[in-house]
């Protein structure tokens, strides 16, 4: 039996046998490596494993985080190549595409990368910039709905926002319909608009048609109460009403995405790119 098996191993079929397990083992032995570098050297997890998609995509961050928008889109490239379903190689390739001023084509591969990788928080930001930008309202709010719904440690730097944002009364349609769906932030955003609306009239519309449309909650029952005592004292010569001002509402548009003027730089520089996110 050990003189066929040894015979056999000399012939060319056997030779080529080893010569594939040797391979596979090196496969193994780079791709392991890899993976234990991605996270702390990237560029030595590209060295054992050039086409190690994870660690091109770290290449490329750094190398955009370093405006070396060149070697970042090679890298970016690589990343797709290596696996296309993950999109947050074209996100890198979008923000190369619009620090260089392209900002349709920008667009387009932001909307490519969402599709690819729909939590990818970076990506949704910027959807939702521009969406902000080009007066989309509607999809606007819905980049923030996910935002708040693959990451609800958002809620308490996003609602204040929201709420200034439901003074606009172009808003409170789009505002309006997300609430029908009963996303996780309803009840907190409803208790918050409230509490802190500017305009506790224009507040009130929104309750009223959530109201007729839907069903409040003995929670949003309550924050409805509440606010209907704000409006009274108003009508028996309390605080005023802030009027509706449509520089204002403008500028609460933008300011939903001003979080601490995140730039291209700021929102690239890690996957939770929220530590430093300001309040209004």
């Amino acid at each position: 039996m050990r003189r066929a098996a040894s015979g056999f191993m000399r012939t060319p079929l056997g030779i080529g046998v080893v010569v594939a397990a040797l391979l596979l083992a090196w496969r193994c032995i780079t791709l392991g490596a890899a993976d234990l570098l991605v996270a702390s050297d990237p560029n030595a997890a590209t060295g054992w494993r050039a086409a190690h998609p994870a660690a091109q995509y770290e290449v490329a961050q750094a190398d955009f985080l370093a405006h070396r928008d060149s070697d970042a889109l090679v890298h970016a490239r690589l990343a797709i190549a290596g696996d296309p379903l993950d999109g947050r190689g074209y996100r890198i390739a979008a923000a190369v595409a619009e620090r260089a001023g392209n900002r349709a084509y920008a667009r387009e591969l932001f909307e490519l990368a969402v599709r690819r990788a729909p939590r990818d928080l970076p990506t949704r930001i910027k959807l939702a910039e521009y969406a902000f930008k080009a007066g989309e309202r509607e999809r606007a709010l819905h980049e923030v709905d996910m935002l708040l719904r693959i990451q609800p440690e958002l809620d308490p730097d996003v609602l204040p926002r929201l709420v200034r944002l439901s003074e606009d009364p172009v808003a409170i349609d789009p505002i309006v319909r997300l609430l029908l769906n009963h996303p996780a932030w309803r009840n907190g955003f409803l208790s918050l608009l409230a509490g802190n609306a500017r305009d506790p009239n224009a507040a009130g519309r929104i309750f009223s048609r959530l109201a007729s449309e839907d069903s409040l909650s003995p929670n949003e029952t309550d924050s409805r109460r509440n606010l209907q005592r704000r409006i009274d004292d108003q009508s028996h010569g309390g605080t005023p009403a802030t009027r509706f001002d449509g520089a204002a509402a403008g500028a609460a548009w933008y300011a939903l995405m001003d979080w601490n003027s995140m730039d291209s730089t700021a929102y690239m520089q890690s996957e939770d790119a929220f530590d430093s996110i300001g309040t209004p």
